[in-house]
């Protein structure tokens, strides 16, 4: 078992890789400004100790300086991945336990030393990391056998390689590490150890006992500043001096090697020192081949007894483009380290000792790692650099006709020449090929690799900003070379609109022409110039007076009409604005701007996404209720609401469908404030608890006449801060100031005092069956009392601790088994009360906002926890697995006040009540089904449109109604597991029939769900180890399965017997690739699929032959699959971003239109029924719907329409049309695309509740809207 040391250090480095892996300096930095703040003569929290820590060397001696590390990564990482990669991750709560036990932690129970990555990421192997420096052997023997073979010339040995091509690794992990047995190694670079410096060190090596070599690193940074020619020359005779002739003496230099970067060839050639080595005694190293790439990946986790998961290699060589169809024969240089990045952010996520696909793919694979790598530099650049790096990057692009872009080479001093500041263009430079982001080799610099076009969302942002412009730039290039070609031809110069669109651009853009292009417009220029002097002599004078007078009313109409349309597009681009920046600030109103577009433009794409967003979300019912805060709300049985607060009142409600909450009469005054409401069971009597210290009652047995009963004094010195009453109606419990509870007898009259906690106490709740009391207190705890017999009640075992702050609201589930308990520390936890008398935490507390939390209910299922928050938030819990509550749909914001108090109404809607003064009744989303508790697999519907199956991490598999407008969970075919993951699901299309793929083996699992509520295992199918099952599919007739493996094939399974599946002979071959998705024709005739090498390969099952490769359709590796439901359309998505249409003909595939709009891998696409509507799910956290009317031009309908916060969207359309949605965080969704429903929904919730401030002026376009 891992001990709290190395889980503190594993867990500190894994959020230092969520958060992008930000320079140590920039952490500390802020750390320790983050510390000061706090106390003045806080210690600084310098690079060196974060590095400890992350390492495990040591472990903090103070949790303060800890916390600020943690309060930067955190922050930076929920930029990323709002939702962490690692349970806990961003919970200061379980960080701050994670340290107490390695404080604690005895020396003895300490392992010696942390697993160590293998893996350098983008830092070069150093001499102490050469058993993990693989894939280079034979060049280390070349190196080894040119050296002996060197040494005693008095000749360097210079080694030559473009940047990324792993010269640093070679000569320290490789040759320094190959020689050092027999030679001491002094490794240097120009910049860090000077001549003088040199000489130094070779006159205080004179006494040693073992020759030394010199190995100098980034022999390239002797042509930059501060180096001259000069400066350089001396440096370069001092190496010549210490390569000394002869045999090799103790203390004495036995030789010099040294890495020179290839772009900078030309600059060492005009050296002479280093002219003459470079034509004789250079060793050039060229970039890796695949095999070489794939011991770098086996053996270093061999030498750390990892084991690689079965189609990792093959995986990450095809994303690199090694691999596969469409492989690219010349390998760049950079491979290396985007390769050895990638590597070490899987690491990260491994299983146990296992690095599997699924940890590599949760690292976010090589694209991960230039995205990490670029937004880690770009967040080091100041403002100067940054624009020279978006001038420079933006250079190296060419857009093509497609609509997107190619990486092209640039030559340096070109790019430097396009830049306003070259000091600044040649410092961004060197820092990009730094970070393995560009490239620069002999022949100029381009990108790294192809991925960082899309990977990096920044610059896919700048791409697609820029295409317009980079198109211009392209052709304006290509002109004036062809220009210049010409022999300048006068006739090849741009006029008219062409040359405008040149001139607009070198005005905006002074420095992006290269240039020969600002030559080629300025003859354009000059050539118009003298076109237009002539032409001035030709002018006429024309005076028409009634002509001028009838065109001055034309034009002043037009301008008119022009100034209402302009006026009008800015009032609707401000509504779609503002409706897309609340859906998560305030759903309500930006569903109803939604609403208020949608009328002013019928069926505009915008108008439409945000609408069916809206399902996704909790909109409210806002209904004044006082002068002030609102602390209580109650719903009694009979469903009479109550609520009281600040402004000394007690306010009763009914619940009218149409309407919504309507007043039964007048507030009922109270001697103080009200801090609780409660109604005895039979709802007959309304309890208030105030701050005057008494409880006041009323008889509402007529909520409409309610009757001032006589107060309640218990004795409280101080406010009563909470009343509740006993399940048999006698008893009440009061929460006091005075730090005691108190059960007061409603017949008898008499008090009994509980004591026990040591600060006033906040809240009480009895458990359902009455005999049990709960407290929460300021003292930091919660207690639990048998209240079997009030009169005699006593406390039930040890106080309930680990929240850090106080207890500020507790309540018990429907069947009284489950305690919640809510703290001021921004954090819940559940408590299981089976056995009353041995209490138990079902889990670590639960960060639950960003506030405390003030209030909390159970659903009247159980299944479900509403928390309410200081921060104006109420969120939503599922419970499925109570040891681990996940949030279930959107949180409930737009409060415009702290939350105190929230209900269940019933099990569709939510009241709240906070700082604002009102009350505001919640419908829940109707497309939010709860019950997973992990990442939910692609859903899977059965063709009638009525049984769904879904698949999660969590281990469960379910199956679900979907007859109702939310789908019904009706049984669990697998049921929670924490050691197994579910892969993929699918449910035979006649409904009967399940399969299930898992992670802990190769096996397809068969269930009998001819009966929902009562499936039963069928059979077991069984594949060999080398060819795991993951993809699964079925034949529309349900006869067949098909299942894909990881040794690239597809297996046909025929279920004429269920429980005897045959496998046909010969699986289906073809993929280069992991295929990542199967799909039958719905004919059932062919059968397709789709695989990492970016290809989308057929079977003719008919004639049991493949078809030929239907077409290379994406760069990167293809995840996605989707065929209409007539069979003439197939839709695909992947790695590249972008969805392709492809029109099959026969056993031919043509492309029709290609779709771009998401910024990140596309996991998943699905047509509906008619074809009208492509679905696509991606890592982007968004599902988009594009209009298909015409396949050849697909059209946005809208922004994303699921809430930011969940990536790895997998998409499926039901035959009703009805869209199932899973993600990340536990989410499954099930959403209408007809929009009349959606409206109709949001005007139902929102149920009059008019817009304010600057949106005043729509509600009369709002009520419009929901009355049609």
């Amino acid at each position: 078992m891992a001990s709290a040391r190395s889980e503190l250090a594993q867990r500190l480095d894994a959020l230092y890789t969520a958060a992008g892996s930000p320079p140590l300096k920039a952490v500390s930095a802020r750390a320790t400004r983050e510390v000061r703040a706090r106390n003045p003569r806080g210690r600084e929290v310098s690079a060196q100790r974060i590095s400890d820590w992350r390492l495990g060397r040591s472990v903090p001696a103070k949790f303060d300086g800890l916390s600020a590390v943690l309060g930067v990564l955190v922050a930076a990482a929920r930029q990323r991945e709002p939702e962490p990669a690692l349970p806990g991750l961003y919970s200061m709560t379980g960080w701050h336990k994670l340290w107490s036990r390695a404080q604690t932690e005895r020396a003895a129970d300490r392992p010696a030393a942390p697993m160590v990555c293998p893996y350098p990421g983008l830092a070069a192997l150093t001499i102490g990391d050469a058993e993990f420096f693989a894939g280079r052997d034979s060049q280390i023997d070349t190196m080894r056998e040119r050296f002996d073979r060197n040494r005693g010339s008095g000749e360097p040995l210079i080694l030559v390689g473009d940047s990324g091509v792993g010269k640093s690794s070679l000569l320290q992990a490789g040759f320094a590490a190959r020689v050092q047995d027999e030679f001491d190694v002094l490794l240097v670079t120009p910049g860090a150890v000077g001549a003088a410096d040199l000489e130094t060190w070779a006159a205080e090596r004179a006494s040693e006992a073992k020759p030394y070599i010199l190995a100098v690193d980034q022999l390239e940074e002797l042509f930059l500043p501060p180096f001259d020619d000069g400066s350089a020359d001396h440096y370069l005779g001092i190496l010549t001096t210490l390569a000394v002739r002869g045999p090799a003496e103790p203390g004495r230099c036995a030789g010099v090697v040294a890495a020179l970067r290839a772009d900078f060839y030309t600059h060492a050639a005009r050296h002479p020192a280093l002219a003459a080595l470079l034509e004789h005694n250079q060793m050039l190293l060229g970039p890796p081949t695949a095999e070489e790439l794939t011991a770098a990946v086996v053996e270093p986790a061999r030498r750390q007894n990892l084991r690689i998961g079965d189609g990792l290699v093959e995986l990450i060589l095809a994303d690199l483009g090694v691999r596969g169809a469409g492989a690219d024969p010349a390998i760049r240089a950079g491979t290396f380290p985007l390769l050895a990045h990638a590597l070490r952010s899987t690491w990260q996520f491994r299983d146990g000792d296992v690095m599997s696909v699924r940890a590599y793919e949760q690292a976010g694979g090589v694209r991960g790692a230039i995205a990490a790598s670029a937004e880690q530099l770009w967040q080091t650049f100041g403002p100067r650099d940054r624009a020279t790096a978006r001038t420079l990057l933006l250079h190296l692009v060419t857009p093509v006709a497609d609509g997107t872009a190619v990486g092209r080479h640039a030559d340096r001093e070109t790019l430097i020449r396009g830049c306003p500041d070259r000091d600044s263009a040649n410092a961004v430079l060197n820092a990009m090929a730094e970070a393995r982001i560009i490239t620069q080799d002999a022949y100029g610099t381009s990108l790294a690799h192809d991925a960082v076009l899309s990977a990096w969302p920044r610059l896919a942002e700048w791409i697609d900003e820029d295409r317009e412009d980079a198109i211009v730039r392209h052709r304006l290039r290509t002109d004036a070379d062809e220009w210049e070609a010409a022999g300048r031809d006068r006739a090849l110069l741009y006029r008219g609109s062409r040359l405008a669109v040149a001139r607009d651009l070198r005005s905006r853009m002074p420095n992006a022409l290269s240039e020969r292009g600002v030559e080629f417009l300025d003859a354009a220029e000059l050539v118009r110039r003298r076109q237009r002097l002539a032409l001035r002599g030709l002018a006429l004078f024309l005076v028409v007076g009634a002509v001028v007078t009838s065109a001055l009313a034309i034009v002043s109409m037009r301008q008119t009409h022009r100034a209402e349309a302009e006026r009008s597009d800015a009032q609707f681009a401000a509504l779609i604005a503002a409706a897309q920046h609340d859906q998560s600030a305030d759903p309500t109103e930006s569903a109803q701007l939604a609403l208020v577009a949608e009328a002013q433009r019928p069926g505009d794409p915008q108008a439409r996404g945000l609408l069916l967003a809206s399902q996704s979300a909790p909109l409210a019912a806002t209904v004044p209720a006082g002068q002030g805060a609102i602390y209580g709300v109650a719903q009694s049985h009979s469903g009479v609401v109550a609520s009281g607060g600040y402004d000394n009142a007690v306010r009763l409600w009914r619940r009218d469908p149409a309407q919504g909450l309507i007043a039964f009469g007048p507030a009922l005054p109270t001697s103080s404030w009200v801090s609780s409401v409660a109604f005895a069971p039979d709802g007959r009597t309304l309890f208030a608890a105030t701050g005057s210290g008494v409880v006041h009652r009323w008889d509402v047995s007529d909520p409409a006449r309610p009757v001032r009963a006589a107060d309640i004094d218990l004795g409280h010195r101080g406010a009563v801060y909470s009343v509740a009453v006993r399940a048999d109606g006698r008893w009440i419990a009061t929460a006091g100031d005075d730090s005691t509870v108190r059960l007061h007898d409603l017949v008898s009259g008499t008090t009994t005092t509980l004591t026990g906690h040591t600060g006033p106490v906040r809240t009480v709740a009895f458990s359902p069956d009455g005999n049990t009391l709960a407290s929460g207190s300021d003292d930091r705890t919660a207690r639990v009392w048998d209240v079997t017999d009030p009169a005699t009640a006593h406390p039930l075992g040890a106080p309930l601790t680990g929240q850090a702050l106080a207890i500020h609201s507790v309540a018990f589930d429907p069947d009284g088994t489950t305690l919640a308990t809510g703290s001021d520390d921004q954090t819940f936890r559940l408590w299981s009360t089976r056995d009353r008398n041995a209490v138990t935490a079902l889990g670590p507390p639960v960060d639950a906002g960003a506030a405390a939390v003030w209030s909390l209910a159970f659903a009247p299922d159980g299944w479900t926890l509403v928390t309410a928050g200081r921060d104006g938030t109420a969120a939503l819990w599922g419970l499925t697995d109570p040891r681990r509550p996940v949030p279930v749909s959107m949180p409930m914001n737009g409060s415009r006040g702290a939350l105190a108090a929230a209900v269940f109404l019933d099990g569709e809607q939510v009241l709240t009540g906070g700082q604002a003064g009102s009350l505001q009744v919640w419908t829940l989303s109707p497309a939010v089904a709860a019950g997973h508790t992990g990442l939910v697999q692609a859903p899977s519907i059965d063709a009638a449109g009525t049984l769904m199956a879904t698949g999660s991490w969590d281990g469960q598999v379910l199956l679900w109604d979907t007859t109702g407008a939310t789908p019904r969970r009706i049984a669990a075919v697998l049921p929670l597991a924490d050691d197994m993951r579910v892969e993929n699901v699918a449910l035979a299309p006649d409904g009967r029939t399940l399969a299930v793929t898992r992670s802990d083996t190769g096996d397809v699992l068969l269930f009998d769900t001819s009966t929902p509520a009562a499936p039963r295992p069928l059979t077991t199918l069984s594949v060999p180890d080398a060819r795991y099952a993951h993809e699964i599919a079925f034949s529309p007739d349900s006869r067949l399965l098909a299942t894909a493996s990881g040794d690239t094939s597809v297996q046909l399974w025929d279920l004429a017997d269920r429980e005897h599946p045959a496998a046909r002979p010969d699986p289906l071959t073809g993929p280069g690739g992991w295929v990542n998705a199967v799909a039958f024709a719905p004919d059932g005739s062919r059968l397709y699929a789709v695989s990492g090498e970016g290809r989308l390969h057929g079977w003719d099952l008919r004639a049991n032959q493949r078809i030929s490769t239907v077409l290379a359709v994406h760069r990167g590796a293809l995840n996605a699959l989707s065929i209409s439901r007539d069979g003439s359309l197939i839709a695909t998505g992947g790695d590249d971003q972008i969805v392709r249409v492809l029109r099959l003909r026969g056993d031919r595939a043509e492309e029709v239109s290609a779709v771009s709009g998401h910024t990140s891998t596309i996991r998943s696409v699905s047509f509906d029924p008619a074809a009208d509507l492509l679905a696509t799910g991606a890592d982007d956290q968004t599902v988009r719907l594009w209009s298909m009317s015409d396949p050849a031009a697909p059209r946005a309908v809208g922004p994303s329409i699921v809430p930011r916060g969940t990536v790895r969207w997998r998409v499926q359309f039901g035959p009703t049309g009805m869209l199932a949605a899973g993600g990340e965080n536990a989410v499954l969704s099930w959403m209408t695309t007809d929009t009349r429903a959606a409206a109709a929904r949001a005007c139902t919730a929102t149920n009059g509740t008019e817009l304010d401030d600057e949106w005043q002026r729509w509600n009369a376009r709002l009520a419009d809207a929901c009355a049609r």
